[in-house]
């Protein structure tokens, strides 16, 4: 993953934009508010976190909504607690946790409780939803609610990576019991109630998404005063519009980073960040043209190209 600054920080949590190595952020008009003009590959679909479609709308899932535990910023993934005040693994199979009171939904539902936590997690391993993101929360079995702001959660079976690749993550972000089933069970783009460093402020489809900061949040604040989030889907194009001045954060063509790496552009610091990322390989096999023998050549020569 090639990065004039690292998508990675974003993605850490809302609370780590204190640590962005951003150059140059924008100072918008008198008021001199600092603003952070984030460009993404895509426009918003799905900001319901565990059917949403792409990287971009986990980040803006990451600042509007609430976690139990998030991840450090910087480079450590290292975890701390976020939404809840205490969270302790009891067991292989429970974990206790009490929210962190004072956090308010916007909109009007009230506050993040132990039942919201139940609702969120148990919705998305509900069958009926068939959410994408369900293997995510594949070893859980449910949520007990203690009182309004404690509760238990019970897994099927231990499970080492849930501290890492579950937990931190956008499939267990804590949406609102009320707003959600007042809003029909799910949502797309409009959340119906936020909790988070940044609410939803304006959204003008496939030209920016501005979120400003949440003033009944209590957490870690976010270090800027807005966020506008900008789809520019040809690497080229966003190329051209931070070295303009036009934006403070993309990511870049992977044909363009020797020069960017060897020649910044003035003002601007790249950041080169390897990505693990899933390459998919498909193959007819039901093509009689294609025995099984010439069939595992193709793919041992995928791997070995894979490999160098």
């Amino acid at each position: 993953m090639n990065q004039f600054t690292t998508r990675r920080t974003f993605m850490k949590g809302a609370a780590a934009l204190s640590a962005l190595p951003i150059i140059g952020v924008q100072a918008a008009g008198a008021q001199s508010q600092k603003v952070l003009r984030y460009r993404v590959f895509t426009d918003m679909q799905v900001l319901d976190p565990p059917f949403r479609v792409t990287a971009p709308e986990g980040d803006v899932i990451t600042a509007i909504f609430p976690r139990l535990v998030s991840f450090e910023p910087g480079d450590s993934w290292k975890w701390r607690p976020d939404a809840a005040e205490e969270i302790e693994q009891t067991d292989d199979t429970h974990i206790r946790f009490k929210l962190r009171q004072g956090l308010k939904w916007t909109n009007g539902f009230g506050e993040v409780t132990a039942e919201d936590v139940k609702y969120s997690f148990e919705r998305v391993i509900d069958p009926k939803l068939e959410a994408p993101y369900k293997d995510d929360w594949a070893a859980l079995d449910h949520v007990e609610v203690t009182d309004t702001y404690s509760g238990t959660i019970v897994l099927k079976e231990y499970f080492a990576p849930l501290w890492w690749s579950t937990l931190p993550w956008n499939t267990a972000a804590i949406i609102s019991k009320k707003a959600t089933e007042a809003a029909g069970g799910r949502f797309t783009t409009q959340p119906p109630a936020t909790c988070g460093p940044y609410m939803w402020k304006e959204w003008q489809p496939k030209q920016r998404l501005v979120l400003v900061r949440d003033p009944d949040w209590t957490g870690a604040p976010g270090e800027f005063d807005e966020i506008h989030v900008i789809p520019i889907e040809d690497e080229k194009a966003a190329e051209i519009a931070i070295q303009a001045g036009d934006l403070d954060f993309t990511g870049t063509s992977l044909s363009s980073l020797a020069t960017l790496r060897d020649q910044p552009p003035q003002g601007l610091k790249v950041l080169e960040k390897p990505s693990l990322a899933y390459a998919w390989l498909g193959m007819n096999t039901e093509n009689p043209a294609l025995s099984d023998v010439r069939v595992r050549k193709a793919i041992q020569k995928a791997i070995d190209v894979d490999m160098i």
